[in-house]
């Protein structure tokens, strides 16, 4: 006996999809010549349906992000670099490294999905789009987990040196500038955060909303 072909999901819905499309934007819908586009079967090629008004007025928040993500990591990584010695004294550090290395694999990370996130934009690829939302996603965690062992190295700092009966005003203000630049790393990780929530809402009313919701009259 012949095996029965095997149901394929996605082709149906392609069908399901252009054809509700084709019904409600006749104008919309491109027609293409038998020779190239059409698939083994004979079915039409499916056609995705205009932009959300919600998805055009976000796009340029999020080419915002994108640039905003890359000049901040640069300038940043820039600071990193060359003040990296001072940067560990701040945190008591300067054998590890530990504070400079791990900002500066942030702020690398930072830039990359930043140019992630433009390249998505303009290439129009829903998979680019996907990974930086993990990357950012992870770069999000990462940068609290970063912003909350400076705020403990400074206070360890603090504490260690509460005991010593000569404290320069420099000391201070150089404990102080820490714990300003810890909290200032747990504030740069939830305005990531709400970043990355507007991207995949982004990305889910362009790419899975049509999918979801047009599918039938």
């Amino acid at each position: 006996m012949q095996k029965s072909p095997e149901f394929d999901f996605s082709k149906i819905l392609d069908q399901t999809l252009y054809t509700y499309l084709a019904e409600k934007f006749p104008k919309h819908v491109e027609v293409r010549d038998s020779h190239g586009n059409m698939s083994e079967h004979g079915e039409k090629p499916w056609s995705p349906s205009e932009e959300h008004g919600f998805v055009r007025k976000l796009r340029p928040m999020v080419v915002l992000i994108g640039v905003s993500k890359i000049i901040i990591g640069v300038v940043l990584l820039l600071v990193v670099l060359l003040i990296a010695g001072d940067y560990d004294k701040l945190y008591a550090t300067e054998e590890s490294r530990l504070i400079s290395l791990m900002s500066f694999g942030g702020l690398v990370t930072l830039v990359v999905s930043g140019m992630m996130l433009l390249i998505s934009l303009k290439s129009d690829k829903k998979k680019v789009m996907w990974y930086y939302i993990l990357m950012s996603t992870a770069l999000c965690v990462y940068i609290f987990v970063l912003s909350v062992m400076k705020i403990h190295f400074a206070l360890l700092v603090l504490e260690r040196d509460t005991f010593k009966e000569v404290q320069t005003e420099n000391r201070h203000f150089l404990l102080s500038t820490a714990c300003v630049v810890g909290i200032a790393t747990m504030l740069g990780s939830v305005i990531d955060f709400i970043s990355n929530v507007t991207v995949f809402t982004f990305y889910n009313l362009k790419y899975i909303h049509p999918i979801l919701f047009n599918c039938g009259p």
